[in-house]
């Protein structure tokens, strides 16, 4: 049984076709955050070790990774922005693996990236300004940069498959 306080991410109808506000089910608290970045820190950190950094139970990491990952869609990867002000994600949504954008000030998510192919493994500029990502939308796994408005995206690696990038500095 689902808490009252919990509900499917629902299209918003907002702006372009496919590229409206997603309603999140729940607002991500400082608690979210910590275990997000102790995922980001290393994906395969036990629950109970997260549990013991952030001063929580196992069964509470485990219940807030299982919402932040699963409510009305499958989401997946994190990546909060160089101010931590968004949070870039993949989501399946409609049967498709798309990237969105959760702007934590507007409590809302922006869908970035539609259809062909999979979109994966989202991290930012060090501005905050782009991301790059895995997509095999040209048949092949490859590396694309996008601006946050997904209105422009470019394949950045012609030549060989690439997977989980992430910008140096």
């Amino acid at each position: 049984m689902r808490s009252p306080d919990v509900h499917p991410l629902r299209l918003a109808n907002e702006g372009d076709p496919g590229r409206g506000a997603v309603t999140p089910a729940r607002r991500v608290d400082d608690l979210d955050r910590k275990i997000i970045e102790a995922l980001q820190a290393n994906g395969r950190e036990s629950f109970r070790r997260i549990a013991a950094s952030v001063g929580v139970s196992e069964a509470t990491v485990r219940a807030r990774y299982a919402r932040l990952t699963s409510e009305g869609a499958y989401n997946a990867t994190p990546s909060w922005s160089p101010k931590g002000d968004m949070i870039a994600y993949v989501s399946r949504f409609e049967g498709r693996f798309d990237l969105f954008v959760y702007k934590l000030g507007e409590g809302k998510a922006y869908q970035i990236t539609t259809g062909v192919g999979t979109s994966e493994s989202p991290s930012w500029s060090p501005d905050g300004r782009a991301l790059v990502f895995n997509s095999n939308r040209s048949g092949a796994m490859q590396l694309y940069w996008t601006s946050l408005d997904g209105r422009q995206v470019d394949q950045v690696s012609p030549l060989a498959p690439v997977q989980s990038p992430r910008w140096v500095q």
